[in-house]
């Protein structure tokens, strides 16, 4: 399955862009280019706000739960005298082929094995739930509110276009007007196959990278398809 499953990605890659560009050809540059702005500004908004929102959840909602929750695992391992199965559950939270993307080098050792070697466990609490944890759950949250944004914004536009539709009335001529429909559908093509990507992202998260059928092993394979998993923005 391994060897048929990158060329089926690639597949969808080259059916989306054609696909979209057919359809905007039909539609004409009118119309395409009112979508294409709608698909751009909600993937923006939703993408920039989204991290800025995810941000605020954390620092104000959940970072004193999960400084606790780190405490009294730490604490726990402390009483029990085995302080390296609380630091390994700990650890164990994140996957494996994420921490490298989210947190680079840093380990809860670096991190916090001063305070830990001091039994300073407040410290040591806070310094891995900002330096560990910090990053993995403000992606999560980007990734929600990515979603939620995205969809807001765009019936926000849907209702803006009915208001303009008058727009679509101005006469242009018709090759030039398919023509340059068919160049918004490639743009379009971008942002829906980058919401795809997202969607691969989220899948492979949520079945810890297991699945046999999806995994980064099967993307890294792809060569149409990589180009626009590589740079989704919620584990940069």
């Amino acid at each position: 399955m391994h060897l048929f499953m990158p060329i089926i990605y690639d597949a969808i890659v080259v059916f989306v862009i054609i696909s979209s560009v057919i359809f905007s050809y039909k539609i004409g540059f009118l119309r395409s280019i009112l979508s294409v702005v709608s698909y751009s500004v909600s993937f923006f908004i939703a993408n920039f706000l989204g991290r800025f929102v995810s941000q605020i959840i954390f620092d104000n909602f959940i970072r004193s739960n999960i400084e606790n929750d780190i405490f009294n695992t730490l604490n726990n391992s402390l009483n029990s005298g085995n302080m390296m199965s609380g630091v390994n559950k700990i650890s164990s939270v994140i996957p494996d082929w994420l921490t490298s993307s989210l947190i680079g080098e840093k380990t809860i050792d670096n991190v916090a094995g001063g305070f830990i070697a001091k039994n300073d466990l407040s410290a040591a609490s806070s310094a891995i739930a900002n330096q560990i944890f910090r990053p993995y759950i403000i992606m999560i949250i980007s990734i929600i509110s990515f979603f939620v944004l995205f969809a807001a914004a765009k019936i926000l536009f849907r209702y803006i276009y009915m208001l303009t539709s008058v727009v679509e009335r101005m006469p242009v001529i018709g090759t030039v007007n398919g023509l340059l429909g068919g160049l918004c559908g490639v743009i379009k093509a971008a942002i829906l196959l980058f919401i795809i990507a997202i969607i691969a992202f989220v899948i492979i998260l949520i079945t810890k990278n297991e699945m046999s059928w999806i995994n980064t092993g099967i993307i890294n394979d792809t060569h149409l398809f990589f180009m626009f998993y590589k740079f989704i923005p919620f584990i940069k």
